[in-house]
């Protein structure tokens, strides 16, 4: 391949190139399967997940998801406003009147 290199020296050159080559693509490969998840989410993976079970539900850090074995979908965890009119409701003194009660983050 190199005319200044031996035959030894060469085939010693072509497998580390193949073993660098081989490395960054298996670490190309395990990144590309690697799912994180926000700590404002669920990570639920889904399929073959071992231990008998049907799902594996992950708050805030990450897993491994293999294709064609396993699935993934996130969970929002952010909360919801909901406005609820109180008509005619006591109080804790039990006092009666009308009251505004908003749930927010």
């Amino acid at each position: 391949m190199l005319p200044f290199l031996s035959e030894d020296a060469n085939f010693a050159l072509i497998g580390a190139l193949l073993s660098v080559v081989f490395i960054f693509v298996l670490i190309i490969f395990l990144a590309s399967r690697y799912r994180r998840c926000a700590s404002n989410q669920i990570l639920v993976v889904y399929g073959k997940v071992g231990g008998g079970k049907s799902a594996n539900c992950l708050h805030g850090g990450g897993a491994f998801v293999w294709p064609l074995i396993q699935d993934y979908q996130y969970l929002d965890l952010t909360p919801l406003t909901i406005n609820i009119p109180l008509k005619g409701a006591l109080s804790i003194c039990k006092i009666s009147g009308s009251m505004y009660l908003a749930l927010l983050p």
